[in-house]
């Protein structure tokens, strides 16, 4: 066995600074008619945010003698939900009751077979929605209606009196001539016809399924009224279904005790392929000549996961580059077979003896399952719910984790989690929909006539569940049981305090096939067999198993971020450093802890970037333990130096009697007891009779070296940093692992406290060689969408309501983006559409303060009645400067965005360190276009070239280069963002981001245009060499002079390549220096656009 500075002894040398054809098959779908409400009840003004204004000066001021309209500060200014992070729980207070919320339907109605009298028939998907054949102006009231209910807790009353008026208020219009509105005498009148006509109604997408009690035995609503009475219909369950109401006339009504909202997955996938373009989106990760659709074998495991690359430095930017996307198979058949033909009992067989590579078939569509458990409530903690998301792996990583292309399965009813046999009867359906669509189904695609469909398949590649959640739907045993701790080797949960728990030399790697072989052992056997196989082979059945292809541990990869973050990261600094006494006082005025703290709470951050806080003790989230593990190896050499290098001894032991000390010790008890249960583990396989009385615990005590520590320290943070990147090669991922167990094994033989994360962890790369790098499948994106399910507002109901309203939240938001990409592609949009447009995007958004609505679906009327006979031109200009705001708030980026609008600037009165701005940017012009015009200056002859006009110069607060911003430090908004990195990792502070527009004197030729910005270089002239300077490629950490700058030059746009977090340390003989540390990795993507409304 090693020691910790022999693992040390080569520290340095470890330093490595298209779409496939379409195949169609015909299908007939005939239009169902549609029936449309014509009820015209009396106008009803009793909801106090319906105001009665007096008469319009509008063209339409002497017909209407009252006008409706919205208050600016209602229905666009009213405060954002409540982040779920808050803890003002004051704010829950003004939320409408949840039986009050459009959305919520109690358990008694979801079951009732009741049809809307203003109802009408839904046409196909394929067809636009009702509401597209009638007059914009009516789908505004239509969309203005819905808003009102989503965001503003308007009740089915309060909408249908808003409808009503509206259509008074049209028919007046219409009777008098003014106006002609198409679709006027069927105007809907109620919410849910609004919804359909729309296409927005959540619940055709749902299955209400209704649970017993106790076993949570799964019954279809259709089957409530054949049930024979409220009993569970399974043997010896003494669990019930419904509950019984006498109604007038002595019917009894039946009501279900328990409900499971699920939107079966097959019609949202048909959903999505009904978008323009999304068929060809599936298919963008296709390499040309090598992707092609068509027969093709699927790989074959490596024996080496690097032997699967033929260059271990290709970069491999997504899931689709791991050797697994290429190595799924398809026409695969799980049987169970006898032991003559195969040991382990069940096999997956090919069904017609040909080996298909299941992504080369026209559209294979490979899923992530995620399952989670959340409050769904502030005020108490004991009601606990839970999510399935499936997430679509074909999509473009930029886009895979967003709500409106994820599918919310399910919403698991509280209050407590299912039990594994429980959560099977809700995962069951989902299995029957994998291997149907394993096997192959034909949909509808968006373009193609309506008559065909296209084959369709789907598989279940991975489960990104984090580790207990993980466990429990693959039926595997939790990691704290000995001897199943580990999925993929034989390491057992005691064997944490030993050096060959993080050794990969000294793996035993698992037999998947074993697990597979007892979960159906565990399916057919008895209760107490069944006991005895949980324990003795760590495996129960899930439903899961049954699915072709799918092995429990392989297919359920470590979650980075609980495992990297909430984990490891965590436990290195709470445990190992504060538990463990590495920050304790060593003088009246030397205090590690305080200066660690000090140093925190001085760190300069993007303003774009999370802070971390500036306190270790409270309780972080997972982005902020990112951030601390970037600056941690700055930070520690901050706190522990002395006289510039990190001291070679033992930090003070706690204080016996202080907290501190308390926690260490029992910190060492623990210990002491786990090392027993090792040594008493290891003479029971060897054949040794264990006695407990004849181990004895030993007296060894954690070694608390500074610089073995410091050390680990470093290991860790770069194979963190190597791991959480964006894009990784195999042999930065092979890096990284050795990096990660050298830090392991360290700790381990300073006989530090390490949680089984450590060991896991040491299985990380076998995962990243598969999927790609950790942004492809990681937790950060269904972790926000529990965000989003917990904004929805809730009120304490059980049994399925509560769950019943997030999913209806959840559908509904993707139906109104599906709307906005309809009205979108209307050939011919008018101001009723845009504004229509911008109304549903600020509700998906989740703003209500910014691009707020002022007038009304009258004044709109009114301002159409006054634009008759205006000319094309002016509503195609009008239409024009609409487009310009969209382009800017909502659409993606280009390489180079800048605000809208910026401010005009003259370079001749603007100075540098005394360095004129007009000849900086002047000789940076004649340069760049020297090829296309001959530039001068305000001082040569103008009759020898054109004149460069120093006032065609406009400033800009910021700009996005690739999704960053990147500010200029002499503007207010844009100082926050103003240090970055270019050409790699040279820092600089960004001084302007300018644009020229030069106009040719020739008229006939193009102008000419460019942005660019004027930064100042960081100096790094005499600084000493820091201990993690032969980690400089690894950790990003670098080290400059100071507050000194080179001379100001003028550099492309494009070349801003990131940014950094910039800290100040004192050195001895050296005064201070600056510490970049990049934060490049710390967004799961660039950084969205989200300009403001002005620049300055």
């Amino acid at each position: 066995m090693a020691d910790v500075d022999s693992i040390y002894a080569s520290d340095d040398a470890s330093d490595v600074s298209a779409a496939p054809p379409l195949q169609a098959t015909a299908m007939s779908d005939p239009l169902s008619s549609s029936t449309f409400s014509d009820d015209h009840s009396g106008l009803r003004l009793d909801d106090s945010r319906l105001e009665s204004l007096a008469r319009a000066s509008s063209p339409l001021g002497d017909i209407l003698t009252e006008e409706l309209d919205f208050n600016p500060d209602g229905i666009f200014d009213t405060p954002g939900p409540t982040p779920p992070d808050t803890d003002d729980e004051d704010t829950m207070e003004d939320l409408p009751q949840l039986n009050q919320d459009p959305l919520f339907q109690g358990s008694d109605a979801l079951f009732e077979r009741t049809s809307d009298s203003g109802s009408d028939d839904l046409a196909p998907d394929t067809s636009i929605p009702p509401a597209f054949d009638e007059d914009p102006v009516i789908r505004n009231a239509y969309i203005t209606a819905y808003l009102l209910s989503a965001c503003h807790g308007y009740t089915q009353e309060g909408i249908k009196a808003y409808l009503d008026s509206m259509h008074e208020s049209f028919t007046a219009l219409q009777r008098k001539g003014q106006l002609q509105l198409r679709g006027l005498d069927t105007m809907a009148r109620t919410l849910l016809t609004v919804e359909r006509r729309l296409r927005i109604d959540p619940n055709r997408y749902i299955v209400y399924y209704f649970l017993c009690t106790v076993c949570w035995a799964r019954h279809h609503p259709s089957s409530l009224n054949d049930l024979d009475d409220e009993s569970c219909t399974m043997p010896e369950c003494p669990g019930f279904l419904y509950s019984l109401k006498e109604l007038t006339g002595g019917h009894l009504k039946r009501t279900p005790l328990r409900v499971l909202p699920i939107a079966p997955i097959t019609p949202m996938i048909q959903r999505f392929l009904l978008r323009p373009g999304k068929y060809e989106e599936f298919q963008h990760w296709r390499l040309p000549g090598l992707d092609d659709v068509g027969e093709v074998p699927p790989l074959n495991e490596p024996r080496d996961p690097l032997d699967a690359f033929n260059n271990v430095n290709w970069v491999m930017g997504d899931i689709t580059d791991g050797w697994g996307w290429r190595a799924v198979s398809w026409g695969l058949e799980r049987r169970k077979v006898s032991s003559a033909v195969s040991l382990w009992g069940v096999e997956d067989v090919l069904v017609e003896e040909k080996q298909q590579r299941f992504v080369s078939l026209p559209c294979g569509l490979l899923f992530s399952i995620n399952i989670d458990w959340f409050s769904p409530t502030k005020r108490s903690r004991a009601y606990s719910t839970g999510a399935i998301y499936v997430t679509i792996l074909n999509n473009p990583r930029s886009k895979r984790f967003l709500p409106q292309e994820t599918i919310l399965y399910c919403v698991i009813p509280g209050p407590q989690e299912p039990t594994l046999e429980q959560l099977n009867h809700i995962t069951e359906p989902l299995v029957e929909e994998l291997r149907a669509l394993y096997e192959g189904v034909t949909m509808r695609i968006h373009g193609e006539p309506d008559n065909q469909q296209f084959p369709v398949n789907g598989m279940l590649y991975i489960n990104t569940s984090d580790i207990p959640a993980s466990q429990k739907i693959t039926g595997l045993r939790g990691v704290t049981s000995e001897d199943f701790m580990c999925t993929s080797c034989y390491q057992t949960f005691s064997s944490l305090v030993c050096e060959d728990c993080f050794n990969h030399e000294t793996f035993s790697m698992r037999d998947e096939r074993r697990f597979r072989k007892y979960a159906y052992r565990w399916r057919d056997a008895s209760t107490e067999e069944r006991e005895r196989i949980e324990i003795e082979r760590g495996v129960s059945w899930s439903a899961l198993t049954s699915l072709p292809g799918w092995m429990p541990a392989r297919d359920s990869p470590i979650d980075f971020m609980h495992a990297v973050f909430l984990g490891e990261v965590k436990h290195i600094v709470q445990q190992i450093l504060v538990v463990g006494g590495m920050l304790t006082r060593r003088s009246r005025m030397n205090n590690p802890y305080e200066k660690l703290e000090t140093f925190l709470g001085s760190i300069w951050w993007p303003s774009t970037i999370g802070r971390v806080p500036a306190k270790i003790s409270g309780t972080l989230k997972a982005d902020q333990w990112r951030n601390f593990a970037t600056v941690l190896p700055v930070a520690l050499y901050y706190a522990w130096q002395q006289n510039g290098k990190i001291p070679d001894c033992d930090s003070p032991r706690p204080a016996p009697k202080s907290k501190a000390g308390a926690a260490f010790a029992k910190t060492e008890k623990l210990l002491r007891e786990r090392r027993k249960a090792y040594r008493m583990h290891v003479a029971r396989q060897s054949g040794r009779t264990v006695v407990a009385a004849h181990f004895e615990e030993d007296d060894i005590s954690m070694d608390r070296n500074y610089q073995r520590h410091f050390k680990a320290v470093l290991d860790a943070c770069s194979a963190i940093r190597i791991w959480t990147a964006q894009s990784i090669t195999p042999n930065e991922a092979r890096r990284a692992q050795d990096y990660h167990a050298r830090a392991c094994r360290a700790w381990s033989l300073m006989h530090c406290h390490l949680t089984p994360y450590f060991h896991l962890l040491t299985h990380g790369d076998s995962f990243i060689y598969r999927l790609g790098p950790v942004y492809g499948f990681w937790l950060f994106g269904p972790e926000s969408n529990n965000g989003r399910l917990v904004k929805v507002n809730t009120n304490g109901h059980t049994g399925g309501e509560l769950e019943g309203t997030m999913m209806r939240s959840w559908i509904k938001n993707i139906l109104i983006h599906d709307l906005v990409r309809t009205i979108e592609e209307l050939d011919e949009q008018n101001e009723e559409d845009l504004v229509a447009i911008r109304k549903l995007k600020n509700y998906l958004k989740g703003d209500k303060k910014s691009h707020r609505t002022r007038g009304t679906l009258l004044n709109m009327i009114a301002s159409r009645a006054g634009r008759r006979g205006s000319n094309a031109e002016s509503n195609k200009v009008h239409h024009s400067s609409y487009s310009s705001i969209f382009r800017f708030s909502f659409e993606g980026s280009d390489e180079v965005e800048l605000p809208p609008r910026g401010k005009r600037i003259n370079l001749n009165m603007i100075q540098i360190n005394g360095t004129s701005l007009y000849g900086l940017v002047f000789n940076y012009l004649q340069t760049l276009w020297n090829s296309q015009v001959k530039l001068v200056s305000k001082t040569t002859d103008w009759q020898a070239g054109e004149p460069f006009v120093v006032t065609a110069v406009q400033s800009f607060s910021h700009a996005h280069v690739n999704g960053t911003q990147f500010g200029a430090c002499t503007s207010y908004r844009g100082k926050g963002t103003s240090f970055a990195y270019m050409d790699g990792r040279i820092a600089v502070q960004i001084q302007y981001i300018l644009s020229v527009k030069h106009e040719r004197r020739d008229p006939r030729l193009a102008g000419l245009s460019t942005a660019f910005a004027i930064v100042k270089r960081f100096m790094s002239a005499g600084i000493p060499l820091m201990p993690w300077d032969n980690r400089q490629t690894d950790l990003g950490i670098l080290t400059w002079n100071f507050n000194k700058f080179l001379d100001p030059e003028v550099i492309e746009l494009h070349r801003l390549c990131g940014v950094f977090a910039l800290a100040e340390i004192p050195l001895r003989d050296h005064g201070h220096v600056w510490v970049t540390i990049s934060l490049d990795h710390l967004t799961q993507e660039p950084d969205a656009l989200g300009y403001d409304s002005d620049n300055e």
